[in-house]
């Protein structure tokens, strides 16, 4: 058997090989929506003559990664070890299937330029021949001699991938075994103990989750928000662990020096790890983990985030399951939305009528003491006459606990607006600032604004328009709230958000006035 001694350094990749009479169990996963996951793993291992063997069912194989170790007793090195073995090959090619099948009577059937070619007869010879140097390709190389009724038919490498149907006699593929390579992981500890508690967690990055929302009414303003997840366990099987599903993403800060844990030649065998930290979890909320390793080793820094709690959650390898994570009912604002082009001291003074865009908004409030992580969301309605009815699957962003979630369905065709300005009067060089040297002259411009609403669908509908204006006042005549604002840094205009909230009928039309002053830079 072929053995040989890597070093284990800060980030590994390494497949176990091995049983122990005690081993460690994976007790607890962080899992980012980013695809990183942070798996703890914790036991009581009984070393053999001072080594402690990894389980090769307790890791992912294969594990790439960086790994933290907390022990009750010293370690004095950690090391990977790889090994080969004879694994059983559940899909066996068509190649090893031959070379089991020496003595065997065979069929094949082959699907060839000139057609469909039958070889039925006795494997008596399974070999390779060398391939020339001069030959181009190795598609030619000998691979089988098959024993037929018409005389010896030689099987070609070539031929392999023109294999249409095959039958091998008495071969059972199940049995079939090839050589592999696997890794086991061995930690060592000073003093020979028979049994020592030991901590591990690693980085993954083959498990993730996906969050997703269901928004269904159940009335005109009220509806239930479902948030549900998509787990996948990727290499990391899951069995009755604690997950915790972390709403925000990891920052790494990785050092460009080797690991410390590098020292000496690449084939050393033995090395001096350095213990690290473990996590804390105080109110759903993932704390920094305490981390000591030399500002030479790859850091890893965990911000707080809220995290999902999922207990004794159990997955198989590269398995996804849904899960409900919150449920609750809302009160929904429903009402369709638009913005006119802003006005500011650059705005110059038009007279053309533009259609503004109007969009199906819904908004409603984080009631459930947990924040809302960004995530699709299918909003659904009941439609008389029609039944459920799917009106869109927008995103909904970061909601934090107690704020406002504010979500665009989709854009309305069926509530035309239409606005134009219209200049009354203009003064030219109303005002001239000498800044810095430079004068600045600003005409102060008078403007009519007018615009149009209609509703051409069949139901009552709420329209809400905004425009901010950077002027010096603003006059609106109904349905209108005018709001003072600070003025911009700069800006020789006061600053007005100007809001109208509209009732329309089906088939309804209105027309709206109002008027605004600002100053005009003209340089």
């Amino acid at each position: 058997m072929l053995k040989i001694n890597f070093l284990a350094i800060g980030i590994i990749s390494f497949f176990t090989s091995c049983s122990a009479q005690k081993s460690m169990e994976l007790k607890e996963v962080f899992m980012y929506k980013s695809g990183v996951s942070y798996s703890h793993f914790s036991g009581e291992v009984s070393p053999q003559n001072g080594v402690w063997k990894m389980n090769p069912d307790a890791l992912p194989a294969p594990l790439a990664g960086s790994f933290w170790l907390q022990a009750d007793k010293q370690v004095l090195f950690i090391r990977s070890v790889s090994d080969t073995v004879q694994e059983k090959a559940y899909q066996p090619n068509t190649e090893e299937l031959l070379l089991k099948s020496l003595n065997q009577n065979i069929s094949l059937t082959l699907n060839t330029a000139s057609g469909l070619q039958n070889i039925t007869g006795k494997v008596v010879q399974v070999f390779e021949v060398p391939v020339n140097k001069n030959q181009a390709t190795q598609a030619n190389s000998l691979l089988a001699i098959v024993a037929t009724s018409s005389g010896n038919v030689y099987v070609f490498k070539e031929s392999l991938s023109k294999v249409l149907y095959a039958s091998f006699g008495e071969t059972d593929p199940s049995k079939i075994t090839r050589p592999v390579l696997k890794n086991t992981l061995e930690v060592g500890f000073s003093g020979n103990p028979n049994s020592a508690k030991l901590d591990m967690v690693f980085l993954d990055n083959t498990m993730h989750w996906e969050p997703y929302y269901r928004l269904k009414f159940s009335s005109a303003n009220k509806a239930n928000l479902t948030l549900a997840a998509d787990i996948t366990s990727g290499s990391m099987a899951m069995n009755n662990v604690q997950l915790n599903l972390v709403v925000g993403n990891p920052s790494f800060h990785n050092n460009s020096q080797i690991s410390s844990l590098f020292s000496g030649y690449s084939n050393r065998e033995y090395i001096q790890p350095n213990m690290g930290g473990a996590y804390e979890v105080y109110d759903n909320t993932v704390r920094k983990a305490e981390y000591s390793a030399p500002a030479t080793e790859a850091a890893v820094e965990a911000d707080d985030f809220f995290v999902y709690p999922v207990k004794n959650f159990s997955l198989n390898k590269y398995q996804t399951s849904q899960m409900v994570l919150l449920q609750n009912e809302v009160t929904v604002d429903d009402y369709f939305e638009g913005n006119f082009n802003p006005v500011y001291e650059y705005y110059t003074p038009a007279n053309t009528i533009t259609p503004v865009d109007v969009f199906h908004t819904l908004a409603f409030a984080n009631k459930s003491g947990k924040p809302w992580t960004a995530g699709p969301i299918l909003v659904e309605k009941s439609v008389p006459a029609v039944g459920e009815l799917a009106i869109g699957q927008p995103v909904l962003e970061t909601v934090p606990s107690n704020g406002n979630a504010k979500v665009v369905v989709s854009k309305s065709l069926s509530i035309p607006v239409f606005e134009n300005d219209s200049m009354v009067s203009r003064e030219s060089g109303a005002k001239v600032l000498y800044l810095g040297g430079n004068s600045v002259s600003l005409d102060l411009v008078k403007m009519q604004g007018r615009f149009t609403v209609e509703n051409l669908s069949k139901e009552p509908v709420t329209l809400k328009l905004h425009r901010r204006i950077g002027g010096i006042s603003v006059v609106g005549k109904t349905d209108v709230s005018i709001t003072k604002k600070k003025p911009l840094p700069g800006s020789f205009n006061d600053e007005f958000m100007v809001e109208w909230t509209i009732k329309l009928k089906p088939g309804e039309k209105k027309n709206y006035n109002y008027e605004y002053a600002y100053y005009l830079r003209t340089y």
